[in-house]
C-alpha cells in the first residue's frame, strides 16, 4: 500500500503560492518602472532648460517643456507649470498625476518636480578683512550620493576663499555641512586653479526634506582685489 505524505503536498502549494507572488510583484514592477523612467526623464529635462534657459522667453520656456511632456506622455497641465523669474533667478515647478493600471485597481501616482537656478550674494563687514559671500541653491535628483566637490578660481590676486556644500533641512532650516573646498590664492600665478573635496558628510540627498546650497565665502583686504570663483562641478551618483 502506497502511503500519501500531507507534507508534500504542502510543499507544492507553497511553491504554487510563491510563485503566483512573484509573477504578481513582476507584473506591478513592469508597470511602475516605465513610469519612473519617463518621469526622471522630464525632470532632467526641465534641469537642462533652467541650466541652459539663457535669454529664451517665459512662453518659449513653457512650449519647450509642455512639448517634452507630451512626447513623454506625461499629462501636464499648462496651468500646472509654473516658471517664476526675478532678475538672474529662475525657477520651473511642474505638477502631474499619471494613473497606473494595477491588478485589480488604479494607483494615481502624483509628481511634483522643481528646478531653479541663480544665487544672490552679501558683502559683510565695512572694515578688513572684507567677506564676500555668494549663494546658489543646487538641484539634485532624489536619493542621489554626493562624491566630489571640485572648485575653479583664478589665481590672480592674494586672498582666501572657501567653497561648502550643505544640506539645509526645509522644516527645521538645520544646515548640515556636506563638504568644503578651502583655497589661498597667492596671486602669483594668475592661472585658473581648482581644489576639491571627496571626504563627503551626509552624502545622500533627501529632495523631499532637504535642499543643497552651494556658499562661496571670500576674504580679501582690500575690496579693490580682483579676486574671482569661476566655478563648482558637483559629482554624485544617481539612485
Amino acid at each position: 500500500m502506497v502511503r500519501l505524505n500531507p507534507r508534500h503536498g504542502q510543499g507544492k502549494l507553497g511553491c504554487i503560492l510563491w510563485l503566483l507572488v512573484l509573477l504578481a510583484v513582476v507584473g506591478i514592477a513592469a508597470k511602475l518602472i516605465p513610469v519612473k523612467i519617463k518621469s526622471a526623464e522630464f525632470q532632467d529635462y526641465m534641469e537642462e532648460q533652467v541650466m541652459f534657459a539663457g535669454r529664451a522667453g517665459t512662453e518659449t520656456l513653457r512650449k519647450r517643456i509642455m512639448g517634452r511632456a507630451k512626447d513623454l506622455e506625461i499629462p501636464l497641465d499648462k496651468k500646472n507649470l509654473i516658471i517664476e523669474r526675478r532678475g538672474g533667478r529662475i525657477k520651473i515647478r511642474a505638477t502631474y498625476t499619471i494613473p497606473v493600471e494595477l491588478p485589480g485597481y488604479t494607483y494615481d501616482w502624483d509628481f511634483e518636480h522643481i528646478s531653479s537656478r541663480g544665487g544672490f550674494g552679501s558683502i559683510l563687514g565695512g572694515t578688513a578683512p572684507y567677506e564676500v559671500r555668494l549663494y546658489a541653491p543646487v538641484n539634485l535628483p532624489h536619493g542621489a550620493t554626493v562624491t566630489e566637490l571640485a572648485s575653479y578660481y583664478l589665481d590672480k590676486a592674494p586672498g582666501d576663499m572657501e567653497i561648502d556644500l550643505s544640506l539645509v533641512h526645509q522644516g527645521t532650516g538645520a544646515n548640515f555641512g556636506m563638504a568644503s573646498v578651502a583655497v589661498n590664492s597667492s596671486g602669483t600665478a594668475n592661472v585658473i586653479a581648482s581644489g576639491s573635496d571627496t571626504t563627503i558628510s551626509d552624502a545622500v540627498v533627501d529632495a523631499s526634506t532637504d535642499r543643497v546650497w552651494l556658499v562661496v565665502t571670500m576674504k580679501v583686504t582690500d575690496p579693490s582685489i580682483d579676486l574671482r570663483f569661476y566655478g563648482a562641478r558637483i559629482t554624485y551618483s544617481k539612485p
